[in-house]
């Protein structure tokens, strides 16, 4: 298994996958849509097709499992902890050094985030290589416990 790039979102509305699929774009192509499972948890329990509601099912405390086409190395997870949403998004590491680097990458997140931000409220985000964030309602203590992070952009 490919050492994955992670970008995560964390904001208080449930739109931003689209910031993903315009991130993506550059490295994969995803005209061919993407599939959304669901997982009752981190224990991937119950995992199965979803046709309802995305909204209503991550507001149930499912977390939804993207896939984008064929690409199976390229996905996503969003789920609510208490009242953010969280958008977790994974990039094969070779997938982003084929088309720049790593640091390339970062700097397209950033800008691209700084740009939403007008239009969306993002609390916060990140870039990381197996990465664990700790969530919290503190950004310094999201910093200080969690690992793996090359970036954080606030």
């Amino acid at each position: 298994m490919s050492e994955k790039i992670e970008i995560g979102i964390i904001c208080p509305q449930h739109d931003s996958i689209d910031l993903f699929l315009c991130l993506i774009k550059e490295y994969a192509d995803i005209r061919t849509g993407y599939t959304v499972k669901s997982i009752s948890n981190w224990e991937w329990e119950n995992y199965g097709e979803f046709h309802r509601d995305i909204r209503a099912g991550i507001e149930s405390g499912l977390i939804m499992v993207y896939s984008f086409g064929s690409l199976h190395d390229i996905g996503a997870y969003q789920y609510k902890n208490g009242t953010d949403y969280i958008t977790e998004f994974w990039i094969p590491r070779e997938l982003v050094e084929s088309s720049g680097s790593v640091t390339d990458l970062t700097q397209a997140v950033s800008c691209r985030i700084h740009e939403i931000r007008k239009k969306h409220c993002i609390n916060t985000a990140y870039i990381g290589m197996e990465s664990y964030v700790y969530l919290s309602d503190s950004i310094r203590e999201m910093h200080e416990k969690s690992t793996g992070i090359v970036a954080w952009i606030d």
